[in-house]
């Protein structure tokens, strides 16, 4: 139940290793859990001149001379607004990286 996997399926290399590392130097874990370190992630992000819009669906990834260059979404919440496309430096895109290109104009 460790990886979520099907451990007749799951592949040795794949449980072997985070295992082995598991067996050799115990566990690990943060003090206060897991939702310190995205609280100490965001509080970085802010101070650098970021931020963070969280409950947003993006629709679509703007792309500009070959780079990321912003984003269009949509509020999850109240799917009645308007899309809104904003612009950013650099943008990171946090789902399934099968999803990413379904959300390009272009490769």
């Amino acid at each position: 139940v460790y990886w979520g996997d099907d451990p007749y399926t799951l592949s040795m290399f794949y449980f072997g290793t985070p295992f082995s590392g598991f067996i050799e130097n115990g566990g690990h874990f943060i003090k206060g859990g897991s939702q310190e370190l995205s609280n100490y992630l965001a509080s970085y992000i802010e101070k650098n001149g970021g931020s963070i819009l969280l409950g947003k669906r993006v629709e679509k990834i703007i792309i500009k001379k070959g780079m990321a260059t912003g984003v269009t979404f949509r509020d999850n919440f109240s799917k009645s607004l308007e899309s809104i496309t904003i612009s950013y430096d650099n943008v990171i895109a946090n789902c399934a990286i099968p999803t990413v290109p379904q959300m390009l104009d272009e490769p």
